[in-house]
C-alpha cells in the first residue's frame, strides 16, 4: 500500500529543506504568502524524507555558511551570478520569518567579504580573474587601504598588498538554518518529515511518480522533487553517468579568545601559495594555479568562533580529515593573521562532500521523461548561497502543467547530461 502525497522532496539538505518551506507556502494562485490553511494550499500534503538521522546531516552541515554571490564559482556564468544575486536578496526576508515562525536564531552577518592578495602574483592573478569577473558582472567591490582592511579585520598580515571588500557577501551558521527550517517543517500538519528513509528509484506512473524505498512499502507524488546531492544521480539514471561528481572539502573550528561576538566584521579570502615542507613554494613546471595555491577562507561566527578551510579534493567522497588538507588550512589562517591566530584554540575539524556538475552549474528543471519530476541538485559550494532562488525557480516550475524553466535558468537545465535518444 503506498501513501499518497502531493509533493515528495527526496533530500533534506538545505536545497531540499528550502523547497519544502516555499511549497508549503503556495496558495492556488501560485503565490508565496503567510502559511495559509490546508484547504488553500497548492501542495496540502508535503513529505521530506532523506536518508540521514535528520535533515542536512550531510553536506549542509559540513559547510562553512559562506553566501556568496561574487564567488569565483560564480563570477564566470552570467545566469548563476543572477541566480546567486537573486538567492542572497531573497535572504533578507527569508531569514526573519524562519526565525519568528520556529523561535530559533539564526545571526544573519552582512558585513561582507574581504578578498586580499598576499604578494604580487597573488594580486595579479586576483585581478586578472577575480575582479575582471566582478566588473563583468557590475558586482559590488571596493578597494580598501590597508588600514581600512586592519579594521574589518584586526591582525591582519603585513605582507597584504591589495584587497577589495564585497559588501554583498554575507555568511551564517548552517546548522542554525537547518535547526530552523527543521523547526517550521516539523510544526506544519500539511509536512511529513521522514529521517532514515533510503529511496531506491522513481517510477513514473499514469496516476503520479511512485517513490520505491526498499522495505516494500512506497509513496506516490504527484510532483517529487529530487535534491539528494550525490545521491540524486542514482534516483535520476536518465542523466549521464558522470554528469556528477564528488568534490570533497575540510573545514578547522577555532575558539578565539576573548571574543563575545563576531571576531572580526568580515569574512576573509585569498589564494595562499602553497608550500612544501621545506617551507620554499612548491615548484610546479605547468604553471597551474590550481596546484600552486590553495584557498584560505575564514568565516567569524556569532558567538567568537571562527570555521576556517577550504579543500577541494576532486573525486573524493570519503568523509575522514587528512593531516594534508589540516596543514593547509592553518598555512592559510596563520599567512593572513600571523599573530592574533597563534592564540585561537583548534575546537574541531570536519569534511564534507560537494555534489559537483562536470559543467559547474546546477541541475535545476523538469526531467525530460517525465515533467512531474524536477531535479534541484549539483550546487556544488553554492548550495547556501543558491537555496532560496532555487526554491522559488522550483515552485514556480512545480505549479506548472507542463513545467519549461525561464530563459535565465536554461542552462540549468537536466536535459543537457540526458544522451538523446536513437
Amino acid at each position: 500500500m503506498s501513501e499518497r502525497f502531493d509533493l515528495i522532496v527526496i533530500g533534506g539538505g538545505v536545497i531540499g529543506c528550502a523547497i519544502a518551506e516555499w511549497a508549503r507556502r503556495m496558495v492556488g494562485d501560485q503565490s508565496v504568502a503567510t502559511v495559509p490553511g490546508l484547504d488553500r494550499r497548492r501542495f496540502p500534503r508535503i513529505a521530506l524524507v532523506d536518508a540521514g538521522d535528520r535533515p542536512g546531516s550531510g553536506a549542509t552541515w559540513a559547510a562553512a555558511g559562506g553566501i556568496a554571490p561574487h564567488s569565483d564559482d560564480v563570477s564566470g556564468n552570467d545566469h548563476l551570478a543572477a541566480m546567486a544575486v537573486r538567492g542572497r536578496e531573497l535572504y533578507d526576508d527569508w531569514i526573519p520569518a524562519l526565525e519568528a515562525e520556529s523561535g530559533v536564531a539564526v545571526p544573519f552577518h552582512t558585513g561582507g567579504l574581504l578578498r586580499v592578495a598576499l604578494g604580487p602574483d597573488e594580486m595579479e592573478q586576483m585581478e586578472s580573474e577575480a575582479v575582471a569577473g566582478w566588473r563583468k558582472h557590475d558586482m559590488e567591490h571596493v578597494q580598501r587601504t590597508r588600514r581600512e582592511m586592519r579594521k574589518l579585520v584586526p591582525g591582519l598580515s603585513a605582507a597584504v598588498v591589495r584587497g577589495y571588500h564585497l559588501p554583498q557577501e554575507a555568511c551564517l551558521d548552517p546548522r542554525r538554518l537547518l535547526a530552523a527550517l527543521e523547526a517550521v517543517l516539523a510544526a506544519d500538519e500539511g509536512v511529513e518529515l521522514r529521517a532514515d528513509v533510503h529511496v531506491s528509484g522513481l517510477t513514473s506512473r499514469p496516476d503520479g511518480v511512485a517513490i520505491g524505498l526498499g522495505t516494500g512499502d512506497g509513496m506516490v507524488g504527484d510532483r517529487v522533487v529530487v535534491a539528494a546531492g550525490l545521491a540524486s544521480g542514482k534516483l535520476l539514471p536518465e542523466l549521464e553517468g558522470d554528469s556528477m561528481l564528488p568534490v570533497k572539502g575540510q573545514l578547522v573550528e577555532f575558539e578565539v579568545p576573548g571574543a563575545v561576538g563576531y571576531p572580526f566584521d568580515a569574512q576573509l579570502y585569498a589564494k595562499v601559495e602553497r608550500s612544501q615542507p621545506s617551507g620554499q613554494p612548491v615548484d610546479d613546471p605547468d604553471g597551474g594555479e590550481t596546484d600552486r595555491y590553495h584557498s584560505a577562507f575564514l568565516v567569524p561566527r556569532h558567538d567568537g568562533r571562527v570555521v576556517a578551510g577550504v579543500t577541494y579534493e576532486d573525486g573524493l567522497d570519503d568523509l575522514a580529515p587528512s593531516e594534508t588538507a589540516h596543514k593547509a588550512i592553518l598555512d592559510g589562517v596563520r599567512a593572513l593573521l600571523p599573530a592574533t591566530s597563534r592564540a585561537w584554540r583548534e575546537t574541531g575539524r570536519w569534511c564534507g562532500v560537494r555534489p559537483a556538475t562536470k559543467d559547474g552549474l546546477p541541475i535545476i528543471g523538469p526531467m525530460p521523461h517525465d515533467g512531474r519530476i524536477i531535479a534541484a541538485t549539483g550546487h556544488f559550494g553554492l548550495g547556501l548561497t543558491l537555496a532560496p532562488a532555487t526554491a522559488e525557480l522550483v515552485c514556480a516550475l512545480l505549479t506548472e502543467d507542463s513545467p519549461e524553466l525561464p530563459a535565465d535558468a536554461v542552462a540549468f537545465s537536466p536535459a543537457r547530461f540526458v544522451p538523446a535518444a536513437g
